[in-house]
Order: C-alpha cells, then sequence, then structure tokens
C-alpha cells in the first residue's frame, strides 16, 4: 500500500513542477523533461509498467511533437494576429526584408533599402548581395555599385592578366605577370 501512495505523491509533485513547461519550452522538451522523471519514480518491483508507461508516453510526445509541425508555418510565412500562416513579403530590386521571416516569425519584417556596397537586381525574398570590390581582383572599374546593380569590372590593372581556363573561358581575376612575364600573354609584355 505505502510504495503506490509514494508514488502518488510522486506524480503529484512531478505534475507541479511541469506545470506550464510545454508552454515555455516547448512540447518535445517537456516530453524529454517527463521521460527523463519517470526514472526516478522508483517502481522496482513493477519494471513492466514503468516501461510501459515510457512506451506510451514517448508515443505520445512524438505525436503531438508531430501534430504540432504539421501546423506551423513553412519556410516563407509567418503567423500573423489572427494565427494564420502568411506568405512573407517581397521586397522590389535595391531592398531586403528589415529583419527575418519564415516558419511563423517576421510578422513585423518591412522592405528596406540594401545597406551601402550591397545590391539587389530582382523582386523576391532574396537578401541584398555584397558589391563586387574590381581592386580585389585586380580589375579596373567600369561601373560602380549601386543598390541595384553590381559593380562592372573592366581590363586588368597593369602588371596583371586574366588566364584562359582549359575551357576558354577566362578566370574573373587578373593574376600578376611574374618575373618572367609569361611570353603569350601580350598585357605582360
Amino acid at each position: 500500500m505505502q510504495p503506490i501512495l509514494k508514488h502518488k505523491t510522486h506524480l503529484k509533485s512531478l505534475g507541479r513542477a511541469l506545470r506550464g513547461t510545454a508552454r515555455e519550452v516547448g512540447i518535445m522538451e517537456t516530453c524529454v523533461i517527463l521521460n527523463s522523471q519517470t526514472n526516478r519514480l522508483g517502481w522496482e518491483e513493477s519494471h513492466e509498467l514503468a516501461n510501459m508507461f515510457k512506451l506510451v508516453l514517448i508515443w505520445t510526445c512524438l505525436v503531438i511533437g508531430e501534430a504540432g509541425k504539421v501546423n506551423g508555418c513553412r519556410e516563407q510565412e509567418f503567423r500573423d494576429r489572427n494565427g494564420n500562416c502568411i506568405a512573407c513579403r517581397q521586397c522590389g530590386p535595391g531592398q531586403e526584408l528589415s529583419k527575418e521571416c519564415g516558419f511563423g516569425y517576421g510578422e513585423d519584417a518591412r522592405c528596406a533599402p540594401c545597406r551601402p556596397n550591397r545590391f539587389k537586381e530582382d523582386s523576391g525574398l532574396q537578401k541584398c548581395k555584397p558589391c563586387l570590390d574590381c581592386a580585389l581582383v585586380n580589375r579596373f572599374q567600369k561601373a560602380n555599385c549601386t543598390a541595384t546593380s553590381n559593380a562592372m569590372c573592366g581590363d586588368c590593372l597593369p602588371g596583371f592578366y586574366r588566364k584562359t581556363k582549359l575551357s576558354g573561358f577566362q578566370d574573373m581575376e587578373c593574376i600578376p605577370c611574374g618575373d618572367p612575364p609569361p611570353p603569350y600573354e601580350l598585357l605582360c609584355k
């Protein structure tokens, strides 16, 4: 009689300790906590009952956890005040969202201009990309980067040449001519 009473008391204190946990840390974390707590119940005299309880508990947690995922918003949706999943805003060229949006978050995300030295050519959910720095690839700059277009690079700087790949295309980066310069490169003579 006393062991059963002991278990009921332990279950009541366990219930009080976990009250509200599902709301605070989520259902899957609560299930993990509950499963770890069943190890402390002390049901040595009835291992079979304890194991059955654990299996039912784990199965219930998995079913509830999967149901929660099905009802959640997708990658490019936020949850509005009414609980509906709404597609994230698409920003025009030269703009990106002010904060992350998707999987239920980002209701207050707004379109904002690209930060300096960044650009975005098309409308959509993509972020602004860093501008190309022609000096880093040893080339003259033909056109500056704007919020809606990347910089355009021109010819190689003096003392540099563009290596031709086996495919016939040339590398973006110009490489130093070296000493002695390659005999086949006209820019290095």
